[in-house]
């Protein structure tokens, strides 16, 4: 054989080894995945306080215009359906409302259905208050009814806006959707939604702004600060999102408030259920579910109206209830009240004593809920988390609905010694408190703060449900009191440390309950803070500013709180609150390092009358007269300071601590807390170290592949899905 025949054929054979070994080293990542349905849903949400869609006929006519099957599957891929609630089929009460006979409205797709129901609502006029015969239509709202909120109401672009004509004001059936952008669900409502011919034929006409997930909740929650950011004018009351079930404990309480003291901090839905508005004042306007205009009137006993639930509902046992339609009513003082959604979920927790009372309760709630629709749910999916196996441990404890990768891995070691996770949710700082300045967290921030804290009272276990935390509770007793009240005397181990092996007492317990009820707290955040609610004492010790403790009603101490010794406390909870379905929650308290929130010189003492913030903590200037007057606490610098606290400057409680953050990459690094005790299983990590990273959706299978993420943690759709398991299994094309 010729030399250069030899030559060309050894240079084939070397490309041939080196393209075999290339092949074989192409998937460096080896990849295993866990499987369960999802508890929670995807949704069209609503601001449902301000313009049409405050009204529930708008919200149905967008359900019955939209083909909910069609889109659950279209997303999903096949790997979900949709809900006709906020439940999740795998909870034990929905099982028994369905074994009851419960039946939902699936509002199944009908355009003749869709204009019907607006029809009969008073959707029939054009702008100029005509009868409507086509484009957008108009609901005719009276001079007197319309709310000065509503009054400036328009679409996005101000082609449609709130008219006035004589005496009349006639709203536009316009409705503002924020999207997030990136985001397969986004899209689909592009056309699903926005452009699909059923609502623009039945007179509706949407308009849609696409922006971060942040701006969207900025817009959501009408708020500036922590991450979020709002263009002052409430224009969007329409937005895609994902709801959640975190804990199997399903309580809805004061989320359904109609108290405007409580509406902005607690609403889940924003939505105001007429039948929960018991009106004292003689207003002949008031429908049951017709418009509630109360911009003008007094909340509370003895002024123009009250909720339902605050006259009746404390007295009322579920075997007092009627049904008539599929809607829960009772019968006082010889008229009848049908039950709004405030009523029925502040009963189905403290109305019930038994699971069969509670399910009883449950099922009235979901009922009521899906014949107002406060919201449009859209798919309920199933979710596959994908994980290296380099990760260990996960067959053994893996993620279900209620357990998610930042809780489950504590229980799992890592080869390398290292974990990357992240989510398609921006991180913003918010480690110390993720509800800082928000109604409700992000998840990313939640997981963060759920690294890096630890030692609760209660645990929520890998089930969902809550129990002691027999890593941190030494003893503990329960007490109901013959006022009603109910007290709870906790005793914690004092092994306990921080991550700078600083001990943890008791007083640390009781520092954010104390905190965050003051007028100070309150300014810091731009939320009320309400941390001691449901605590004997909480009006008088939430009124004390600082220098008015002589007052009538105002106490510098809060009275169901006591600091009993160096390692044993107890709470004292009102007897509004008892007796409660879920009442060991009222036992949850987890330790604060005291100059996270107190600063170097405030403390929490008790003389014994209950616990109180030292006055260093109160320190202030006031500005302004009269309505205008307003208290401005030294400390409140501090807290903001702190709330965006990413390093270690103060010491964590939890089985991480904060290494580094990066802001503008939205990725922080966790290390271990040597110190750190254990979960409620007495579990140590085992990872050294935790990444937490900004994931983008389009491309995050792509970096997993590469190493750039361990864990992917919620794939669903079909395309993504399918190929994370066709990765896993080695059958990928």
């Amino acid at each position: 054989m010729k030399t250069w025949t030899k030559r060309v054929l050894s240079i084939v054979l070397v490309l041939l080894l080196v393209g075999t070994a290339l092949a074989s080293c192409a998937k460096k990542v080896e990849a295993d995945y866990v499987h369960y349905s999802r508890a929670g849903y995807g949704k069209l949400g609503f601001r449902a306080d301000f313009g049409p869609v405050q009204f529930p006929a708008v919200r149905q006519a967008i359900a019955l215009c939209m083909d909910r099957e069609d889109f659950a599957k279209q997303f999903t891929g096949g790997y979900g359906g949709v809900v006709d609630g906020p439940y999740y089929t795998g909870a034990w009460f929905y099982k028994k409302a369905i074994a009851n006979g419960m039946q939902l409205n699936t509002y199944e797709t009908s355009q003749d259905k869709a204009i019907a129901t607006l029809v009969a609502d008073g959707w029939v006029y054009d702008k100029e208050g005509k009868d409507y015969t086509s484009g957008v239509r108009y609901k005719k709202i009276p001079a007197a009814d319309m709310k000065e909120s509503d009054k400036t109401y328009q679409s996005k672009d101000g082609a449609y806006k709130v008219e006035l004509v004589g005496d009349n004001y006639y709203m536009p059936l316009a409705i503002n959707w924020y999207g997030s952008e990136n985001n397969e669900f986004t899209d689909l409502l592009v056309t699903g939604f926005a452009q699909n011919e059923k609502i623009i034929a039945s007179g509706f006409n949407i308009q849609y702004t696409i922006g971060t997930f942040s701006a969207l909740l900025g817009e959501l929650y009408q708020y500036d600060g922590g991450g979020y950011s709002y263009g002052g004018t409430p224009m969007y009351s329409c937005f895609n999102f994902a709801t959640s079930f975190s804990s199997a404990a399903y309580d809805y309480a004061y989320n359904c408030t109609i108290d405007p003291s409580m509406f902005e901090d607690y609403s889940q839905w924003y939505v105001k259920d007429g039948r929960d508005y018991y009106i004292t004042a003689d207003k002949s306007s008031f429908g049951e579910d017709a418009y509630i205009n109360v911009d003008k009137l007094e909340y509370g006993e003895g002024k123009d109206y009250q909720s339902l639930y605050d006259v009746y509902g404390k007295d009322i046992k579920v075997a007092d209830v009627k049904v008539k339609d599929g809607q829960a009513y009772i019968t006082k003082d010889g008229k009848d009240y049908v039950l709004g959604l405030d009523f029925l979920s502040m009963a189905m927790v403290y109305n019930a004593n038994t699971d069969e009372e509670y399910v009883a309760w449950w099922q009235y709630f979901m009922q009521r809920w899906n014949s107002i629709l406060p919201e449009v749910p859209l798919y309920c999916n199933e979710y596959y988390d994908l994980y290296n196996t380099k990760i260990q441990g996960v067959e053994e404890h893996p993620t279900n609905p209620y357990w998610g990768v930042a809780d489950a891995l504590i229980d799992w070691t890592s080869k390398d010694n290292k974990l990357i996770m992240g989510s398609s949710t921006e991180l913003s700082g918010l480690f110390r408190y993720a509800s800082w300045g928000v109604s409700s967290p992000a998840a990313s921030n939640n997981d963060v703060n759920g690294l890096t804290s630890g030692y609760e009272t209660i645990a929520t276990n890998k089930v969902g449900g809550m129990q002691w935390n027999d890593t941190v509770v030494k003893s503990h007793e329960e007490k109901v009191n013959e006022d009603g009240s109910k007290t709870f005397t906790i005793e914690i181990y004092d092994d306990l440390k921080y991550s700078d092996g600083s001990a943890v007492t008791a007083r640390d317990y009781l520092i954010r309950a104390l905190v965050f009820s003051t007028e100070a707290a309150k300014n810091a955040s731009g939320r009320d803070a309400k941390a001691a609610m449901t605590i004997v004492g909480y009006n008088e010790f939430k009124a004390y500013t600082g220098d008015n403790a002589d007052q009538e009603g105002v106490s510098k101490t809060l009275k169901g709180l006591r600091l009993l010794d160096t390692y044993k406390f107890s709470v004292t909870i009102a007897a509004d609150y008892i007796p409660y379905y879920y009442d060991i929650s009222y036992a949850g308290f987890s330790p604060e390092y005291k100059e996270v929130w107190l600063g170097k010189t405030a403390d929490v003492k008790d003389d014994g009358d209950g616990c109180y913030l030292t006055d260093d903590f109160y320190t202030h200037t006031t500005t302004g007269e009269g309505d205008e007057k307003k208290n401005v606490y030294d400390i409140e610098e501090h807290l903001k300071e702190s709330a965006l606290n990413t390093d270690t400057k103060y010491p964590y409680s939890g089985p991480y601590v904060v290494k580094s953050y990066d802001a503008s990459a939205k990725e922080a690094t966790l290390e271990i807390n040597k110190y750190f005790k254990g979960n409620y299983e007495g579990v140590k990590p085992s990872i050294k170290t935790v990444v937490y990273k900004l994931l983008v959706s389009a491309t995050q299978l792509d970096d997993f592949k590469s190493g750039g993420v361990d864990v992917l943690a919620g794939i669903t759709g079909g395309n993504e899905t399918n190929e994370a398991i066709a990765f896993a299994d080695g059958t990928e094309q």
